[in-house]
């Protein structure tokens, strides 16, 4: 990932930016080279940064620390990912409704809400 500083992004041109995490702000459990640098930078610019990913084996909060233990300071709400959209979803259209979930300890962490992560 080049930095806003060596112009590979104009941070003029969007509002907000999401990112993937593995392989493109992270790799192996470190930090790729640039890559805090470049979110802080587009943060420092008031632009919004979300970061995805499609791997439903950590929660949300979970991502968020390891984010902020890599150097990236990040909270859950910036986080989408796949169970987080299916929680996000049940709670949107199922609210209330009894569940039986075959899945991931994480899905389930998710579900249950923050307090169990």
């Amino acid at each position: 990932m080049r930095s806003v500083r060596e112009g590979a992004v104009d941070p003029g041109l969007f509002a907000g930016y999401a990112l993937d995490l593995d392989g493109t702000v992270y790799l192996g459990g470190e930090l790729l080279p640039g890559a805090a640098r470049t979110i802080a930078a587009l943060r420092a610019l008031g632009r919004s940064v979300v970061f995805l990913s499609n791997k439903p084996l950590d929660s949300r909060d979970r991502y968020a620390a390891l984010l902020t233990r890599l150097g990236v300071p990040a909270t859950a709400d910036e986080i989408v990912n796949s169970s987080g959209g299916m929680v996000d979803y049940l709670l949107a259209h199922r609210a209330g409704a009894r569940l039986f979930v075959i899945g991931e300890a994480p899905f389930q962490d998710e579900l249950r809400g923050p307090a169990s992560c």
